[in-house]
């Protein structure tokens, strides 16, 4: 289970709870959408306008790919991501 808040993202597995902030790989704190992909990857989305982060967890370790206007986005300012039957994430 994930949950965004304003201290990142919690995620909750086997009765252990885990922390992901700036620290291992967020573009900010304060997360205001998440969503698995069904391949193992996270997307997070900002209550800041920052775009998007797609969040692999590899071990303790995240990888983050982190995508904005600069890269394909139509605007940095995502309010809600979706994935459809197909297995496409919308942002």
């Amino acid at each position: 289970v994930w949950v965004a808040g304003s201290d990142g993202l919690a995620r909750w597995d086997n009765g252990r709870a885990r922390n992901i902030g700036v620290a291992e790989g967020l573009r900010d704190a304060a997360v205001s959408d998440v969503i698995a992909d069904g391949e193992g990857g996270i997307w997070v989305a900002y209550r800041n306008g920052l775009g998007v982060s797609r969040l692999r967890l590899q071990g303790d370790r995240v990888d983050a790919d982190h995508t904005t206007v600069r890269n394909g986005l139509q605007s940095d300012r995502v309010v809600f991501l979706g994935r459809d039957q197909r297995g496409w994430i919308w942002a």
